[in-house]
């Protein structure tokens, strides 16, 4: 009755699972819910099958027929103590312990107390396992009770007996704090290699990732390699071109010189027939006023200028297959430079 916070209650259970399989419990509890979530999915988990826990209103059809253990968690509300007296009590069976937890809090009822411890039941006190813990009372409410039980009960502390059964029970609580702690390192080791399966996974999957970044990289490796020859063939044509070009730039550059020469030719070739027509023309103006020349002379002269005719034709046709090839057209350009420079 008064579950407190519900870890006594589920220490008892446990024990009562691991000691005496027919065992049944049940816990009534007046707050509602009875335990926290977490410890109410523990119950259930471990202990459904043979424990019960009521909260808010009790029904006494819902007690068993006997009651061999009875633990009082907490002080009674005045509505339970009827209930504990009227229903409880009378199903003790006459092998029958009480525990009570914090006596002198759940005992402060008087009229309790006098039913509870009597003046000849057996009690046992013990104080707080812990520092800050609760004390505990130990009471053989039945009549009937092994011999064991009554020899362990009347034991005063100081007492050899006493100290080896404080001893036991260190022993016991020390193996239950070994068998936690071995429960917590399953988990732990459990939970950690948990967590290498999941490193291991997370390692296989980096490796498959490096080894596509490593395709990946000899892929672009193969490209930029690809990319460096196309890029040296094109210097390479780059280069080419530039020697043709300067090549041709030399070939031009001698066409035009060439062209210079035949054109500087060409003007003194006309220059001379000028000169020549022109001493021509005075000459023949003096013949023809002086009239002094023969017949013979003037056929001869003729003749002369028959001749000076032909040779102007040739530099004319000559000078018109220069003005009408291709490299007196392309170098056009050039000569119209030139004789702005110099001045024609």
């Amino acid at each position: 009755m008064g579950l407190d916070d519900g870890i006594g209650y589920l220490a008892f259970c446990q024990a009562a699972e691991r000691l005496n399989g027919g065992t049944l419990c049940l816990a009534l509890e007046n707050k509602t819910p009875a335990l926290t979530p977490a410890l109410q999915a523990e119950h259930d988990s471990h202990y459904s099958d043979f424990s019960q826990i009521l909260s808010g209103k009790k029904i006494a059809t819902d007690l068993p027929e006997e009651i061999d253990l009875l633990v009082l968690g907490t002080a009674p509300e005045p509505d339970a103590l009827d209930f504990l007296h009227d229903d409880i009590l009378p199903r003790l069976s006459e092998s029958a312990v009480i525990v009570i937890v914090n006596p002198d809090v759940v005992l402060a009822d008087q009229a309790t107390r006098r039913v509870l411890t009597g003046s000849d039941r057996p009690r046992l006190n013990l104080g707080p396992v812990v520092t800050g813990g609760a004390a505990l009372d130990v009471i053989l409410y039945g009549s009937k009770q092994p011999e064991r039980v009554r020899r362990l009960v009347m034991q005063q502390p100081g007492q050899t007996s006493w100290l080896a059964m404080r001893q036991a029970f260190n022993r016991l609580g020390q193996g239950l704090a070994a068998a936690r702690q071995n429960e917590d390192m399953s988990r732990d080791l459990a939970a950690l290699r948990g967590r290498v399966k999941r490193s291991d996974t997370e390692l296989k999957e980096l490796e498959v990732k490096l080894e596509k970044a490593e395709a990946s990289e000899q892929a672009q490796l193969q490209r930029n390699a690809e990319q460096a020859a196309r890029i040296h063939d094109l210097q390479q044509a780059a280069e080419e071109a530039e020697r043709i070009a300067q090549a041709k730039a030399s070939e031009i550059d001698t066409l035009r010189k060439a062209f210079e020469s035949t054109e500087y030719e060409y003007e003194q070739r006309i220059e001379d027939i000028i000169v020549l027509s022109t001493t021509y023309q005075s000459d023949l103006a003096k013949e023809a006023q002086k009239n002094v020349a023969t017949r013979a002379q003037f056929e001869k002269a003729k003749k002369r200028l028959a001749e000076l005719e032909r040779n102007l034709l040739s530099i004319e046709k000559h000078r018109d297959e220069l003005i009408s090839s291709t490299s007196w057209k392309i170098t056009s350009p050039m000569r119209k430079i030139i004789k702005m420079i110099r001045g024609y």
